[in-house]
């Protein structure tokens, strides 16, 4: 044998390229990535195309459930939705006397205690393009608007959202909207059959 041998296999390398080829191809790539970014063209990724067809993380549920945390109300009813997907609906009912053996409002201690009340839980998920949250009725101390069962929670606005069971739908603001007057029906209380 030879010393100094055949140097076409050192000089080469493992796939038949040398260490100069090797370095101008990545800086081609670097380069290339670095002009597509500059001129403003986006490059079509493995991660986008996963991303699309993957469903909503934990994350997403969490942002998506962040934008109904907080109180939604109306004249006659209220709505508290909280970071944990948790939410307690209260509404008017009638007025209690020393007769009423069922749900009924009050006041004690000069504060009103509003009898009636469903409390749900949403998941988070729901349709992104509706802005909305799924979930569910999970008690309710009387009969009222909802039932126990699935429910929709929508964002139509950023101070109006719509609480959806079947057919059923009652419509909640904040301010700047008029409490008063948020739904599109001011003499459909919360209470009445549906």
């Amino acid at each position: 044998m030879q010393r100094g041998g055949d140097r076409s296999a050192t000089t080469m390398g493992r796939h038949g390229l040398t260490p100069l080829v090797l370095l101008a191809t990545a800086l081609f790539l670097v380069l290339t990535v670095a002009v597509t970014r500059m001129a403003g063209i986006a490059l079509p990724t493995l991660g986008a195309q996963a991303a699309e067809s993957q469903p909503a993380t934990p994350s997403d549920d969490r942002q998506r459930l962040a934008a109904f945390v907080g109180v939604w109300q109306r004249r006659d009813a209220w709505l508290w939705v909280f970071e944990s997907g948790e939410a307690r609906l209260r509404w008017l009912t009638d007025w209690c006397d020393n007769t009423t053996n069922t749900v009924c409002d009050h006041i004690d201690d000069s504060r009103l205690t509003i009898g009636a009340l469903a409390e749900m839980r949403f998941t988070g998920q729901g349709e992104a393009r509706l802005q909305s949250v799924d979930g569910r009725v999970v008690s309710m101390n009387t009969q009222g608007p909802l039932h126990a069962g699935s429910i929709r929670l929508r964002r139509v606005a950023d101070d109006l959202v719509e609480l959806e069971q079947d057919t059923r739908t009652i419509v909640l603001c904040r301010p700047p909207r008029d409490l008063n007057f948020c739904d599109a029906s001011p003499d459909d209380p919360v209470g009445a059959a549906g």
